[in-house]
């Protein structure tokens, strides 16, 4: 009775068709995106942009630095000249938000006419909180997700690929050229998927002959190979060697197995979706995402796992799963609701669905994906028992309530994390949190606007959400978006004028300390390997680099020696091994360091935070 009461309800809530209707819909999600998605600073890749930009703005500064020395992915994308624009007119710190706020608006924007364009208004905002509220993460290691939360180009081309999908469904050919043009101008990797999915939904009338070319070309590669005629175009050992100890999220066979879990799901979801969507633009989208799935799959673990060719490897295949898994979420709420009408059966394979996306980056996701694909089988050809599907209906409801179990016993969810949140910690702190409880705690948003909705309050769920949104998103997590008084403009202005231009400076924390603080060169970093791939000499160098670096490290592990850098970097007795053969006079540290081998270069009359030293062993400028 109750389900059957909230079913009315649900449908009578999306059955509006004016866009008033869902204020309080739209107030709930840009309550979750400033939950879930607050403005995190120059961080992870924005780092790399940001030096970029800044070489475009003192290249006499930065042309020295190892990630930029031998040729970085900079020449490929206008990216970098638009943000160095933006940092001469507002600053580092204002330049980076703004534009990641931008690439938000305009990556929400795109997805939401694509929705609309596909399904209702009511749906497509409610898709649009899906995007925001299911992981975004594709690939390895949770390094990449398609909303991201620093400035990058990858947010904005991801946006102009969508913009360029809506205008080929409105038959809008040069202007869907257009736009897929920009974003292989801001990102030829990432525009590459929208190029792969247009062309696989124009040619979907000739998947055989198509199936055909491309068999014959991975037969053609396999003979090449054997007969050595690829040789020139592939890796040598010795660079292979040094990328494969530092990017392991680019090789498909050291991916684990719960990231072969986050991208097959999706891809599952969309098998599902073909079998029920009947209209023939919902056909050509899923079929182009599944198209586009498998040649990522075929491309990256031929070309690049087993041929190891450069430029496959370069092109990175594996992050075409940003739109697939877009796609897979975008048709969720359809599928759902056809499933929904399938009675008992239907049911039962929806709420299995569900509970393989709240676990999608698990290993038991991907199990219960591939189970529930089985019932819609057995669904399409009326197969399974009552028994059976009376158990699969208590499973999928106990799968369900497995997330919010293993949230609340295993993973990390305890009061110490509210302490830390009230404390100024952000959800993004605490992965488990993040990922696993967004979804919940929308879909909690949602059935209140439906209880309310449906006794024509729509003015009660509104003032709810705005209330909610503004009290506890602006006065508290609002303010990340803000750069912070002082910033580190001029934070180390002393200390620079003591470094020659274009001297590298090694320091163990965030190598934005030295681009932006003491406007030099970074020794190396973990972030600066990126570039590895793209350049022999600078893999290299990088190597060479880090070995000098990791004479000093107490562990034989190279990996821990990576992983805890900052810890056992504190606990140096002796930089001299260092200092003699890594061709770097100064070091930088957030902590005092009591070494041998360095002098402490002290500032006379004015305090820093950063303490900067000097290899005793070379001449003092």
């Amino acid at each position: 009775m109750c389900l059957a009461l909230l079913e009315a309800k649900t449908a009578h809530y999306f059955a509006g068709g004016k866009p008033a209707h869902y204020w309080g819909l739209w107030a709930v999600i840009f309550f979750i995106w400033i939950l879930f998605f607050p403005y995190s600073g120059i961080t992870h890749d924005a780092q790399l942009y940001t030096l970029q930009a800044l070489s475009h703005v003192a290249p006499e500064l930065y042309q020295n630095d190892i990630f930029l020395r031998f040729g970085s992915q900079d020449r490929f994308t206008v990216f970098s000249p638009l943000y160095a624009t933006f940092i001469e007119l507002l600053g580092i710190e204002w330049a980076g938000a703004l534009l990641t706020l931008i690439g938000h608006c305009l990556f929400i924007g795109a997805f939401f006419l694509l929705a609309n364009k596909i399904m209702r208004y009511g749906i497509a905002v409610f898709a649009v909180g899906l995007i925001l509220t299911i992981s975004s993460s594709y690939g390895a290691e949770r390094v990449f997700y398609y909303i991201e939360l620093f400035v990058t180009p990858r947010m904005l081309s991801e946006a102009f690929v969508l913009f360029s999908v809506v205008a080929w469904l409105n038959k809008k050919i040069f202007i869907a050229a257009s736009l897929l043009l920009v974003a292989a101008l801001l990102h030829p990797l990432m525009a590459t998927a929208g190029l792969v999915f247009l062309l696989s939904s124009v040619y979907i009338a000739y998947w055989r002959k198509l199936s055909f070319l491309i068999i014959t070309t991975c037969v053609l590669l396999l003979l090449a190979n054997h007969a050595q005629l690829l040789t020139r175009w592939q890796f040598d050992a010795e660079w292979l060697s040094i990328i494969e100890n530092r990017n392991t999220y680019l090789f498909f066979y050291y991916w684990s197995i719960d990231d072969i879990a986050n991208a097959l799901v999706p891809l599952i979801s969309l098998i599902i979706a073909y079998v029920f969507v009947s209209d023939d633009i919902e056909k050509r989208l899923v079929f182009a995402a599944l198209f586009t799935g498998v040649m990522a799959v075929l491309v990256h673990g031929l070309g690049g796992d087993f041929l190891h060719l450069t430029l496959v490897t370069q092109g990175q295949a594996w992050r075409w799963f940003w739109l697939v898994t877009l796609v897979a979420i975008l048709f969720l709420p359809n599928i759902i609701l056809r499933l929904w009408q399938a009675k008992v059966r239907g049911k039962t394979i929806a709420i299995m669905l569900i509970a393989a996306w709240l676990m999608r980056s698990q290993l038991i996701g991907l199990v219960v994906a591939m189970w529930a694909l089985v019932l819609v089988f057995a669904l399409k050809k009326n197969w399974g028992t009552m028994f059976f599907w009376q158990f699969n209906k208590w499973m999928s409801l106990g799968l369900l309530l497995l997330p919010l179990v293993l949230l609340i016993v295993v993973n990390h969810f305890h009061i110490d994390v509210f302490i830390a949140l009230f404390n100024g910690s952000r959800v993004q702190d605490f992965p488990g949190i993040w990922h696993e409880c967004a979804l919940p705690i929308y879909l909690m948003f949602v059935c209140i606007l439906v209880s309310i909705s449906a006794y024509k309050a729509l003015h009660i769920s509104t003032a709810i959400s705005v209330l909610l949104g503004s009290s506890m998103v602006f006065l508290y997590w609002g303010k990340s978006w803000l750069p912070e008084k002082g910033g580190t403009k001029d934070q180390h202005l002393k200390l620079r004028e003591l470094i020659p231009i274009g001297e590298d400076v090694l320091t163990f924390g965030p190598p934005s300390t030295i681009w932006i603080g003491l406007q030099r060169p970074s020794y190396l970093s973990g972030i600066q390997m990126a570039g590895i791939v793209f350049s022999r000499t600078t893999a290299l160098e990088a190597d060479r680099r880090e070995k000098a670096i990791f004479l000093m490290c107490p562990s034989k592990d190279m990996g821990v020696c990576r992983q805890n850098r900052v810890e056992w970097s504190q606990t140096i007795d002796d930089f001299k091994p260092f200092c003699k053969i890594a061709d770097v006079r100064f070091v930088m540290s957030a902590v005092p360091l009591a070494a041998k081998g360095l002098v402490e270069v002290k500032l006379s009359g004015q305090k820093s935070s950063a303490h900067l030293y000097q290899c005793h062993s070379k001449t003092t400028p």
